[in-house]
Parts: structure tokens; sequence; C-alpha cells
């Protein structure tokens, strides 16, 4: 009887497991240290351990170095990115770029993040402030984000900003987009002006092939049809 030898491991294999340990490791112990490989690895991502590590990625890649995050009043190690300490921005007002607190309510938000809970609040006229998102009723920028979670800016011409936060409308209202409009419906741009409904059928109007069933929208109709038009010859 003859005894089969067992294969030796792979590289691939190897590399597999290897990975997997990191993995393990990232996972179950603090993070990647200073110097240590971090960002997307295999199926996961690797972390930096630590408040005072941030993950420098090459533009474009996916995979980094773990770095000394900047400390406050420091310069920004890599503007572009996340790069300064836990509780720190990268303040491009200075010169360089320095790592600052985040901004408070009613600052200035062009060149700095936020203190958390705010967001840079565009406004008619005037530089963007951190503010609280809008409450129902409140003025609002519709192309922004502005209104608190389960509203939707919809347009209102008697305000400075074009819109106020409220419930998304039903079918037949006037809307901007599909996010003024309640589940289900969509901001159909074929009506004038144009109104939430649901999906149009062929045969009904349509301002993008989003408004139809079919996904086949005649654009200089302005009609919903079942396939797509041939082109001119």
């Amino acid at each position: 009887m003859v005894t089969r030898r067992s294969r030796a491991a792979t590289p691939r294999l190897i590399v597999a497991a290897a990975g997997a340990l990191l993995l393990a490791a990232a996972a179950c112990g603090s993070g990647a240290g200073l110097g240590e490989r971090c960002g997307a690895f295999g199926h996961g991502t690797i972390a930096c351990g630590g408040d005072d590590f941030y993950c420098s990625l090459p533009p474009g890649e996916g995979t980094g170095t773990c770095r000394r995050a900047g400390h406050e009043t420091e310069p920004c190690p890599e503007p572009m990115l996340p790069s300064c300490a836990a509780g720190l921005t990268c303040n491009r007002a200075f010169t360089p770029p320095a790592c600052t607190p985040p901004v408070a309510q009613g600052m200035d938000c062009r060149n700095a993040d936020c203190v958390a809970g705010l967001i840079c609040l565009a406004k008619p006229a005037g530089p963007p402030t951190c503010e609280h998102r809008r409450l129902e009723g409140e003025g609002c920028l519709n192309a922004d984000d502005q209104c608190e979670d389960g509203l939707a800016c919809l347009p209102y011409a008697d305000v400075p900003e074009g819109g106020v936060c409220a419930t998304p409308v039903p079918a037949g209202n006037v809307c901007d987009d599909a996010g003024d409009c309640q589940s289900g419906l969509m901001c159909n741009a074929g009506f004038s002006p144009a109104r939430c409904e649901p999906l149009s059928e062929v045969g009904q109007p349509c301002g993008s092939v989003q408004d139809c069933k079919t996904l086949h929208c005649d654009l200089i109709a302005g009609i919903c049809q079942a396939t797509a038009a041939a082109p001119a010859e």
C-alpha cells in the first residue's frame, strides 16, 4: 500500500491564510499599528488601531499604511484625507491646513467639518453655517438634504430658500424630485409642473426613462413606450 504524500501549501493558500490572520487580529485586537497595512484586504477591511493613527491611502488605492494622525494646531498630514486625531477636523482656513476642533453652530463651515449632530447648511445668501437639520415648516434648499429624517423639502415659492420641510406628498401633488413623494411614487417630469405619480404605463406622460414601468420614454413626444424608439436614419 502506497501512502500519499501531503501536498505542500501553495502560495495562494499561504496568502489567504495570512490575510485571514491579519483580519482576525484586527477584529479581535486594537487594529493595525503604525506602519502596518490598513484598508481593504481580501474580503474585509483592516482599520488602524487607536485615535492617534489614520489610514494613508494613495490616490485610487483601497489599501494603505497606518500613519500618525495630526494633533490639535498641527498641520494636517494629508488635507484630502481624514488625517487628524479623533475629535479633530482638517481646517482648510489655515495655511497650511491645520487640525482643529470641529466648527460650532452658527459658524462658517466652508473649510471644516461641523460638530457632531450639525450639518453644513447652505443658504440663499451668505456662507453656509453649521446648523441642525430643518424641522417641519422651516425653509430648505431642495438639493442639499437639509430636512430632518422623514421630511422632504417640498417646493414653496414664498420662502427665500424655495422650499419648506414637510411630510412627503401623495399622488397628484407638485414635486421637484422623487424624494418629495410618498413611497412608491415618482416625481414625473412628463407633467407640467412635475408631480408625484406612480410609474407611468405605456402611452402615459414621462420626462425620463425612470418615469416609465417599461423604462422606455420617447423624450420628444414625452410618452412611455413599450420598447425603445428606433434610431433616426
